[in-house]
Protein backbone atom coordinates (compact mmCIF):
# COMPACT_ATOMS: atom_id res chain seq x y z
CA UNK A 1 0.00 0.00 0.00
CA UNK A 2 2.86 2.55 0.54
CA UNK A 3 4.47 1.85 -2.49
CA UNK A 4 1.17 3.03 -4.29
CA UNK A 5 1.00 6.14 -2.18
CA UNK A 6 4.17 6.85 -3.22
CA UNK A 7 3.54 6.38 -6.74
CA UNK A 8 0.50 8.27 -6.79
CA UNK A 9 2.86 11.23 -5.16
CA UNK A 10 4.99 11.36 -8.65
CA UNK A 11 2.03 12.47 -10.68
CA UNK A 12 0.34 15.08 -8.32
CA UNK A 13 -2.68 16.53 -10.44
CA UNK A 14 -5.85 17.60 -8.40
CA UNK A 15 -7.44 14.62 -8.71
CA UNK A 16 -4.67 12.45 -7.17
CA UNK A 17 -3.93 14.65 -4.56
CA UNK A 18 -7.40 14.12 -3.49
CA UNK A 19 -7.35 10.46 -4.10
CA UNK A 20 -3.79 10.22 -1.79
CA UNK A 21 -5.35 12.17 0.96
CA UNK A 22 -8.56 10.06 0.94
CA UNK A 23 -6.30 7.20 1.16
CA UNK A 24 -3.86 8.75 4.00
CA UNK A 25 -7.15 9.56 6.13
CA UNK A 26 -8.08 6.32 5.60
CA UNK A 27 -4.54 4.57 6.77
CA UNK A 28 -5.39 7.02 9.40
CA UNK A 29 -8.91 5.64 10.36
CA UNK A 30 -7.11 2.09 10.94
CA UNK A 31 -3.83 3.35 12.61
CA UNK A 32 -6.53 5.06 15.15
CA UNK A 33 -8.63 2.46 15.43
CA UNK A 34 -5.50 -0.07 16.10
CA UNK A 35 -4.13 2.25 18.87
CA UNK A 36 -7.43 2.57 20.61
CA UNK A 37 -8.14 -1.18 20.44
CA UNK A 38 -4.26 -2.36 21.97
CA UNK A 39 -4.68 1.27 24.74
CA UNK A 40 -7.86 -0.45 25.57
CA UNK A 41 -6.77 -4.18 25.78
CA UNK A 42 -3.85 -3.52 27.61
CA UNK A 43 -6.04 -1.70 30.33
CA UNK A 44 -8.73 -3.77 29.92
CA UNK A 45 -11.17 -0.88 29.51
CA UNK A 46 -13.95 -2.27 27.44
CA UNK A 47 -16.93 -1.08 28.57
CA UNK A 48 -20.27 -3.26 28.36
CA UNK A 49 -22.35 -0.25 28.24
CA UNK A 50 -25.37 0.32 25.42
CA UNK A 51 -22.68 2.00 23.49
CA UNK A 52 -20.01 -0.82 23.80
CA UNK A 53 -22.48 -3.58 22.75
CA UNK A 54 -23.61 -1.38 20.15
CA UNK A 55 -20.54 -0.96 18.81
CA UNK A 56 -19.55 -4.38 18.92
CA UNK A 57 -22.61 -5.63 16.90
CA UNK A 58 -21.87 -2.44 14.13
CA UNK A 59 -18.29 -3.72 14.16
CA UNK A 60 -19.23 -7.13 13.07
CA UNK A 61 -22.03 -5.93 10.58
CA UNK A 62 -19.49 -3.36 8.91
CA UNK A 63 -17.13 -6.19 9.15
CA UNK A 64 -19.35 -8.73 6.99
CA UNK A 65 -20.82 -6.34 4.80
CA UNK A 66 -17.26 -5.31 3.83
CA UNK A 67 -16.27 -8.86 3.28
CA UNK A 68 -19.25 -9.64 1.35
CA UNK A 69 -18.61 -6.68 -0.92
CA UNK A 70 -14.85 -7.52 -1.46
CA UNK A 71 -16.00 -11.23 -2.88
CA UNK A 72 -18.23 -9.50 -4.97
CA UNK A 73 -15.08 -7.26 -6.74
CA UNK A 74 -13.38 -10.34 -6.54
CA UNK A 75 -15.37 -12.14 -9.08
CA UNK A 76 -15.39 -9.36 -11.13
CA UNK A 77 -11.55 -9.53 -11.12
CA UNK A 78 -10.79 -6.71 -8.53
CA UNK A 79 -8.20 -8.10 -6.47
CA UNK A 80 -7.43 -6.51 -2.52
CA UNK A 81 -4.48 -4.30 -4.26
CA UNK A 82 -6.17 -3.29 -7.13
CA UNK A 83 -9.65 -2.41 -5.81
CA UNK A 84 -8.70 0.35 -3.14
CA UNK A 85 -7.72 2.77 -6.40
CA UNK A 86 -10.05 4.35 -8.05
CA UNK A 87 -9.55 2.55 -11.81
CA UNK A 88 -11.35 0.57 -14.37
CA UNK A 89 -9.20 -2.52 -15.03
CA UNK A 90 -9.04 -4.33 -18.08
CA UNK A 91 -12.26 -6.08 -18.71
CA UNK A 92 -14.34 -4.29 -16.28
CA UNK A 93 -18.06 -4.70 -16.21
CA UNK A 94 -20.64 -2.60 -14.12
CA UNK A 95 -21.03 -4.96 -11.10
CA UNK A 96 -25.34 -4.74 -9.68
CA UNK A 97 -24.93 -7.97 -7.93
CA UNK A 98 -24.83 -9.25 -4.31
CA UNK A 99 -24.94 -5.94 -1.87
CA UNK A 100 -24.75 -4.06 -5.25
CA UNK A 101 -28.35 -4.80 -5.89
CA UNK A 102 -29.74 -2.00 -3.43
CA UNK A 103 -26.96 0.01 -2.86
CA UNK A 104 -23.89 1.22 -5.37
CA UNK A 105 -21.54 1.73 -2.60
CA UNK A 106 -21.99 -1.41 -0.08
CA UNK A 107 -18.46 -1.29 0.54
CA UNK A 108 -18.57 2.16 2.15
CA UNK A 109 -21.26 1.51 3.68
CA UNK A 110 -19.44 -1.52 5.75
CA UNK A 111 -16.29 0.77 6.37
CA UNK A 112 -18.40 3.85 7.77
CA UNK A 113 -20.76 1.14 10.40
CA UNK A 114 -17.45 -0.65 11.05
CA UNK A 115 -15.59 2.32 12.06
CA UNK A 116 -18.78 4.03 13.75
CA UNK A 117 -18.83 0.72 15.87
CA UNK A 118 -14.61 1.14 17.06
CA UNK A 119 -15.22 4.10 18.69
CA UNK A 120 -18.42 3.04 20.25
CA UNK A 121 -17.05 0.19 21.81
CA UNK A 122 -13.70 1.76 22.57
CA UNK A 123 -16.12 4.62 24.26
CA UNK A 124 -13.77 7.09 22.59
CA UNK A 125 -14.89 10.56 21.36
CA UNK A 126 -11.50 10.80 19.70
CA UNK A 127 -12.48 7.66 17.59
CA UNK A 128 -15.54 9.50 16.94
CA UNK A 129 -14.26 12.48 15.50
CA UNK A 130 -11.58 10.63 13.16
CA UNK A 131 -14.81 8.59 11.93
CA UNK A 132 -16.31 11.51 10.87
CA UNK A 133 -13.04 13.36 9.39
CA UNK A 134 -12.61 10.03 7.54
CA UNK A 135 -16.11 9.64 6.44
CA UNK A 136 -16.25 12.87 5.49
CA UNK A 137 -13.20 12.26 2.90
CA UNK A 138 -15.19 9.14 2.01
CA UNK A 139 -18.47 10.32 0.84
CA UNK A 140 -15.51 12.87 -1.23
CA UNK A 141 -14.20 9.86 -2.69
CA UNK A 142 -18.17 8.44 -3.64
CA UNK A 143 -18.59 11.55 -5.69
CA UNK A 144 -15.19 11.58 -7.69
CA UNK A 145 -15.93 7.51 -8.40
CA UNK A 146 -19.09 7.96 -9.81
CA UNK A 147 -17.76 11.18 -11.98
CA UNK A 148 -15.58 8.15 -13.24
CA UNK A 149 -18.10 5.35 -13.56
CA UNK A 150 -20.82 7.87 -15.44
CA UNK A 151 -17.40 8.40 -17.37
CA UNK A 152 -16.91 5.12 -18.15
CA UNK A 153 -20.39 3.20 -18.39
CA UNK A 154 -22.48 6.05 -19.56
CA UNK A 155 -26.07 5.62 -19.83
CA UNK A 156 -26.01 2.15 -17.79
CA UNK A 157 -24.55 3.40 -14.79
CA UNK A 158 -26.97 6.76 -14.88
CA UNK A 159 -29.61 3.93 -15.27
CA UNK A 160 -27.92 1.80 -12.43
CA UNK A 161 -28.08 5.25 -10.21
CA UNK A 162 -31.85 5.64 -11.12
CA UNK A 163 -32.97 2.34 -9.22
CA UNK A 164 -30.32 1.91 -6.63
CA UNK A 165 -29.77 4.11 -3.60
CA UNK A 166 -25.28 5.73 -2.63
CA UNK A 167 -25.34 3.80 1.07
CA UNK A 168 -28.36 3.04 2.42
CA UNK A 169 -30.87 0.94 1.50
CA UNK A 170 -34.23 2.68 0.32
CA UNK A 171 -32.96 5.87 1.65
CA UNK A 172 -30.19 7.77 0.85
Amino acid sequence: MVHRLLANIVSLSLHNVLLLSIELINLQCINTSICCLLDSHTRARFPLTIFGVTGLILLVIGGILRLVSRRTLKKAGFTLFNSGRLQVVEGHQLITEGAYIYIRHPLYLGEIVRNLGFALLLNSLLGLIIMVVGNTFLLLRIRIEEAMLIGEFGQEYIEYRKRTKQLIPYIF
